[in-house]
């Protein structure tokens, strides 16, 4: 009888082992799926992201530059002659100067492209330039991937910018709430992925790479986290200077 029940014992141990062997491999792999989306999602909006440098001038003399701002952006539409891409206003403000330069840098191309301004709002604090296609090519981000899905709070999400002159610099984080700030009179996006200065004007995505914000203001204390504009109000501010088509 004792030999029964210790065989009884040994069988139930053994698929109990089994059964956590085979779970672990479940785990194995869904961790691993997981990796993989995370890589190609930050891949994917690296090669979609831009940096963006202003330079304003006095005189029209270099040598009596009054201020150069960089910042980031993102491809988001194209047509046969021009990419157009997404930053923040305050990295292409010139205030009243009438003597600038806005010129884009695509991702592992060294060569500095000009780039024109054709809208801009400092309420949204977004702008739009539009540059002439050269011989590289890039994907564009689809801004529309996650218009009608709400975010959850604890997601993961991905922020690209180009920092101190180095392109697509990816960051992870999580997104916690929508929150008022002063100045703004829409609720924006407040996460914890790290936005360093120059960061700016870069794409706010999920786990997948679609984006959901345009990152527009960060803080130098890294326990404040990082704000954006939401992805509807982006769409918003596109359709008001006729730059969005569904």
């Amino acid at each position: 009888m004792k030999r029964l029940f210790f065989i009884l014992i040994l069988s139930i141990t053994v698929v109990s082992l089994s059964s956590c062997k085979y779970l672990d491999i479940f785990v194995d792999d869904d961790v691993s799926a997981f990796q993989a989306t995370i890589i190609e999602s930050r891949d994917y909006i690296r090669t979609s992201s831009i940096r963006v440098e202003t330079v304003t001038y006095r005189g029209g003399l270099i040598s009596s530059i009054a201020s150069e701002s960089q910042g980031s952006g993102v491809i988001y539409a194209e047509d046969e002659t021009y990419y157009y891409a997404l930053t923040n206003f305050h990295v292409i403000d010139t205030g009243d100067s009438e003597d600038f330069d806005h010129t884009i840098y695509v991702f592992e191309y060294e060569e500095a492209v000009p780039a024109e301004l054709i809208a801009q709002d400092q309420a949204y604090d977004l702008a739009v330039l539009r540059f002439e296609k050269g011989d590289f090519t890039i994907p564009l981000m689809d801004l529309t991937k996650r218009l009608d899905i709400p975010l959850e709070r604890g997601e993961m999400v991905l922020a690209v910018g180009s920092p101190s002159r180095i392109n697509a610099i990816v960051t992870f984080g999580e997104y916690k709430s929508m929150i008022n700030i002063d100045n703004v009179e829409f609720k924006v996006i407040f996460h914890d992925a790290l936005i360093y200065s120059g960061s700016s004007g870069g794409a706010l995505t999920d786990a997948n790479g679609y984006i959901i914000g345009i990152n527009t203001w960060g803080s130098s204390d890294n326990n404040a986290g990082g704000l954006a504009v939401p992805i509807d109000k982006v769409i918003e501010f596109l359709t008001e200077n006729d730059l969005w088509s569904e």
